[in-house]
C-alpha cells in the first residue's frame, strides 16, 4: 500500500510561557496541559495558582503556576 502527502500546513502561533515554581513551560495557548487534580486544560486558560503536572526525567510532579507571559 502506498501513501502520498496531500498537503503540508505551516502555522505560526504565539508562544505562551507558564511560569511555575519548577521553571517555565513554553507552549501555545491551545496546548493541553495536565492538571495535578486530573484532566487537562488549554494552556491559555490556566491562571496563577493552578497546580499542573511537570514532566521531567520520566516523572510527573506537581508544579504551581506563578503567572503567565
Amino acid at each position: 500500500m502506498e501513501a502520498a502527502v496531500a498537503d503540508i500546513f505551516a502555522v505560526r502561533r504565539p508562544v505562551l510561557v507558564l511560569e511555575t515554581d519548577r521553571g517555565p513551560l513554553e507552549v501555545t495557548g491551545d496546548h493541553p496541559v495536565a492538571l495535578a487534580g486530573g484532566g487537562f486544560a488549554p494552556a491559555g486558560e490556566i491562571a496563577a495558582g493552578t497546580e499542573v503536572l511537570g514532566f521531567s526525567g520520566g516523572r510527573a510532579d506537581p508544579a504551581r503556576v506563578l503567572g503567565t507571559r
